[in-house]
Parts: structure tokens; sequence; C-alpha cells
């Protein structure tokens, strides 16, 4: 070994003692290597968005509603009746009434359709009172002795409140106040964006066979007028219709199949109005209501909207 080898090892030894005892103390000397880069490595932001930058674009399907829901009203057993009661068991999904379901029709003829359909709830219609109809409908939905409800089913983002106007609703009644206290609780709770308001008499309508229960507007539009996530779901009239009307979203689905009704041509306010038999197919996302009208032969989309608060 030469002497300035010899140095140098010495030195090396010396920094190593030095390491060893006092580690945090001591920095080894940086030791050149052939190839090193000069670019500082990148930080953990430009490494990710380089990593995008270079990657495949990621694709995107579609949005799924967070709650789907069929609502059918004014049925009766006629041929488009079951025609849609058959296509509704198929879709394997809940089932909401806005009322009037048996009106004259054999009550166990029309119930082995009903039968059918796994998850269903349900109001009152004006037939549905007649002598023989509003036991059939008080069982067929489970309805309690008052005839108004909430429901909600676990992981839904839509709370359902369903009314009774064939029972006391004046200010200050049960049901008034039953139906108020519901309105807070689900405009309040953050899991729930929105809330479907289920009666049978509209609140407005268009130009069809009857006109708006007056006295209900007039009591319950204000009210609905002071939650966003209002959406009304009503019937009576033979047809479907739907858009925001005085500041309240509302869908009418009265075409299940007993049918008869006319359309006048005065839309009165509405975004659609339509005569022709189906069911309404409700898909609750977010910030929106998307609601499409099916024809009776199940697959059909005769129109398509959405509802925005």
């Amino acid at each position: 070994m030469t002497f300035k080898n010899k140095k140098v090892f010495l030195f090396l030894s010396f920094v190593l003692i030095l390491a060893v005892a006092f580690p945090s103390s001591v920095t080894l000397p940086a030791l050149a290597s052939a190839g090193a880069s000069d670019v500082a490595p990148q930080n953990q932001d430009q490494a990710e968005s380089q990593t995008q930058t270079d990657s495949e674009p990621q694709a995107q399907g579609p949005v799924q509603a967070e709650t789907s829901l069929i609502a059918i009203s004014d049925i009766g057993c006629k041929p488009d009746s079951i025609k849609n009661l058959k296509n509704i068991a198929v879709q394997d999904l809940p089932v909401i009434s806005a009322g009037d379901i048996r009106y004259k029709c054999n009550a166990q003829d029309l119930k082995r359709f009903w039968d059918n359909i796994d998850v269903k709830h349900g109001v009152y219609g004006n037939h549905d009172v007649e002598t023989g109809s509003k036991a059939f409908v008080k069982n067929l939905f489970g309805l309690g002795p008052l005839g108004w409800f909430t429901w909600k089913e676990r992981g839904w983002n839509v709370g359902i409140i369903g009314m009774n106007q064939y029972a006391n609703y004046d200010v200050g009644s049960a049901q008034n106040i039953f139906t108020a206290a519901a309105l807070d609780r689900y405009q309040n709770n953050p899991a729930i964006d929105w809330i479907l308001v289920v009666f049978h008499e509209p609140i407005r309508t268009p130009e069809l066979d009857h006109g708006p229960n007056d006295k209900f507007k007039r009591i319950y539009e204000p009210l609905f007028q002071k939650y966003d996530k209002v959406v009304v779901l009503e019937a009576h009239n033979h047809g479907i219709w739907w858009g925001k009307n005085n500041d309240v979203n509302q869908i009418g689905c009265g075409g299940g199949g007993y049918g008869g009704d006319t359309f006048g041509g005065e839309i009165n306010g509405f975004d659609y109005v339509s005569v022709k038999p189906g069911f309404c197919l409700m898909d609750f996302f977010p910030d929106e209501v998307s609601v499409k009208h099916i024809g009776t032969d199940g697959t059909s989309v005769l129109k398509q909207s959405s509802l925005t608060k």
C-alpha cells in the first residue's frame, strides 16, 4: 500500500469509527457513481399527475339511481290494466300507487296479479273507499286504520309520505300535524334527497276530466312550496303528466289502464301530458328525479324528463 493510499485508508477508517460512535452527528461523504442523474426526482403530486396523463382514460358507466320506484294508479282490471300489472311484476322494483286500484273488478281475480309484485304500497283513491273496495285496498297495501303513513326502506335517498284525502286533513288535524312533522324530518335528514308525497286527487292538473281538489290545494300547496325536496305523486285523472308547477314538482300517474279520459289541449303549466296508458318509472338521483312514461308493452319509453329542485 502506498503512502497516499494509506492516508486515504486511515481517513475513511476514522470517519467510519465516528459514524458508529456518533451516528446522528456525522454525514458520510457522497460517493459519485457512473450514470447518476442530476435531475431531482418528482414530488408526489407531479408523479401522480404524470401517471394520470400517461394512462388510458377510464371508461365511465352510467350513473346509477340511488332509488328507483314504479308508480301506477287508476288501474282496475281492463286489458291495459292487466298488461301493466304483468309488466310491472317482471321489473322487480318497489311500487307506489296514488289510488283507485279495484273499481268493480272481482277482488280475487285482481289480487292474483298484484300478488306477483313483491314490494308495494299505496294510498286510497275515491273508488277505493267505496263499499267492498276499501278492505281490499287496505289489505293489499297493509294500510293502518288511519290510512296515512311514511315509508322509507334502508338505503333509499327518498322518503315517502302517504296521505288519506278521505279522512280529516284540515289544518290542525292529526293528519295535518303528522304530515308537517314528516316533511320537517325528511327535509332535515341529509341522507334523504327527495320527499315523495302521495295522494289521489291532484292539486293542479292539465286539461283532463277532473280538476284539482281546491280545498286540499289551499291547505297543502303552500306547505309543499316550503320544501325543495318535495315531489308530489297524484292521479285521479286517467293520464300521465308531470312538471314543476307553481314551484312544486308534480307527477301525475293515473294511466294505469282504466282509461277513458280525454286531453282538452291545455297543459296548464306542466311539461308533459298524455292519456296513453302505462306506468311511471321514477329514478331518484341526488340532484334530479328522472321520470319515464313506460307503455303497455313494458319496454317502450313514451317520454322521459327530469325534475330538479
